[in-house]
């Protein structure tokens, strides 16, 4: 019986969790290099709406994942709104509506 996949998805080890390693970099380096990581993805107007730590791996240095909710950023004037953090029940019903 032969598998065909219809959708397939690599990923690459993207390190440990921010919690694991936030004190290894030191915690004032490791928010200056989030910030600025933030901060270069704005420039390339990119908005990833799910800025959370669980979103936020290190390796060697931070490293931002799960551009699932990502989206190009609006106007000039969004660079400055506050990010907006979804309910646990919005998350869900977004992913709800992913599989639909």
């Amino acid at each position: 019986m032969a598998v065909f996949f219809e959708h397939l998805m690599l990923l690459s080890w993207a390190g440990r969790p921010l919690s694991k390693c936030a004190n290894q970099l030191g915690k004032r380096l490791t928010v200056g290099l989030i910030a600025k990581a933030f901060t270069k993805l704005h420039r390339l107007q990119i908005r990833h709406r799910g800025a959370e730590a669980r979103n936020i791996h290190c390796d060697r240095g931070p490293m931002i994942v799960d551009f699932q909710r990502a989206g190009a950023l609006q106007s000039p004037a969004s660079r400055f709104e506050q990010p907006r953090i979804a309910k646990p029940e919005e998350e869900a019903r977004d992913a709800t509506e992913a599989r639909e």
